[in-house]
């Protein structure tokens, strides 16, 4: 556990990305793909369509305001006003929505071709990509933000009693609409981030791992399947071969990261942020027969090592909870997020000691606490600089 629970920037960047973006705690985009999408064909989506049109001339959308105050009826179809939101949100930059909802429908068949989904005959398909994939950010972030609305707003929520026994639960969820708000929300955006991805978010990692193939290194040592597994080699030579390369490994990573637009969407789900990794890198470098020594000592941990990731990790997502819910500053967020950090390198350092391992000297422990500190974010360097 040389590495693990000590990418504390990787753990910052992915909290603010969860604030921000939209980002479940395990780095996944809440956008994800639902194939439950209701709209399976043409007419369907062409019925929606018209609906949300209708909906849309008939209240005035609040998303064309996000500063005025929108006064909500006491109940509402929510999820069709979500389309009527979704609708200005997509042709306010002259988009089709027809064509938008199709291109969603198709790229959930699993017999559809992703990069050339069935929207209308006679469509332009460079085109469309080009037109809708410019301003995906902005149509994603007023639907989001849409979505969020009327899942804040109390007419969208559960009136209904729930039943007794096992399926309470289930009919709350299915008659409560903010939950169907959030399921359509996905539905919709999920397609529509497969529709516009860069290819390289699927090959990234493979890309960075023959940097490492590039210096005559272990590939599997890049992300390592056991946070106990080896970060910078296993044996004198590999850890020798790696040392000596570090810098220009590290260079190959960040053009290989930079070659690809949506890198930051692929490192920032698995918490990897590499001027971090960098700085871990000249820390195990700096001491490599500790380092090799340490590897056995780490092998194993024990449940209270355990313990310490586990409140490290909902402490972080507490904290982006509080966040939005009590609409902290971003100065505010990212204290709370460095307390929770370094209360983690504490709890984790005591759990280590506290176990008594013959293998886990004090020279491994102190490089252990090293490898920690030096991982700290900047951010939290100012505010606990003890």
């Amino acid at each position: 556990m040389f590495w693990s629970g000590a990418s504390s920037g990787g753990i910052l960047a992915l909290a603010i990305l969860y604030i921000l973006n939209g980002y479940d705690v395990d780095g996944q985009a809440t956008f994800a793909i639902d194939q439950t999408y209701n709209a399976t064909s043409k007419a369907e989506v062409q019925k929606t369509n018209a609906s949300a049109s209708n909906e849309h001339q008939g209240a005035r959308a609040f998303t064309e305001d996000q500063n005025s105050t929108f006064t909500f009826p006491e109940r509402m179809d929510c999820e069709q006003r979500l389309l009527a939101e979704a609708y200005t949100c997509v042709t306010k930059h002259g988009i089709d929505f027809n064509q938008f909802l199709l291109m969603a429908v198709s790229t959930i068949n699993e017999d559809a071709n992703v990069t050339k989904p069935a929207i209308t005959d006679g469509v332009n398909m460079t085109e469309f990509r080009e037109q809708v994939c410019k301003v995906r950010d902005s149509i994603m972030t007023c639907t989001f933000n849409a979505a969020k609305t009327l899942i804040d707003a109390q007419a969208c929520a559960n009136s209904a009693q729930p039943g007794q026994g096992s399926d309470a639960t289930d009919d709350l969820l299915l008659n409560d609409q903010r939950y169907l708000v959030k399921e359509q929300m996905e539905a919709i955006l999920g397609q529509y981030d497969v529709f516009c991805a860069e290819p390289c978010r699927e090959t990234l990692l493979d890309d960075m791992k023959a940097c490492y193939e590039k210096f005559e290194l272990d590939p599997a040592i890049f992300l390592p399947t056991k946070s106990s597994g080896p970060v910078i080699g296993s044996d004198s030579w590999e850890v020798d071969t790696f040392c000596k390369n570090r810098n220009s490994l590290v260079s190959c990573l960040k053009t290989t990261r930079d070659s690809c637009p949506q890198s930051d969407q692929v490192l920032s789900a698995i918490s990897l942020d590499l001027d971090t990794m960098a700085k871990g890198f000249e820390v195990l470098c700096s001491e490599t027969d500790v380092y090799l020594k340490g590897l056995d000592c780490f092998e194993t941990h024990s449940h209270q090592v355990g313990v310490c990731h586990s409140v490290k990790y909902r402490g972080v997502i507490r904290a982006a909870q509080r966040a939005t819910e009590l609409k902290w500053s971003q100065d505010k967020y990212f204290n709370e997020v460095c307390g929770v950090i370094v209360r983690h390198i504490e709890c984790d350092m005591n759990a280590w000691v506290e176990r008594k391992d013959e293998k886990c000297n004090g020279k491994i422990l102190a490089l252990k606490r090293k490898l920690h500190c030096s991982l700290v974010h900047e951010q939290c360097e100012k505010s606990y600089s003890d």
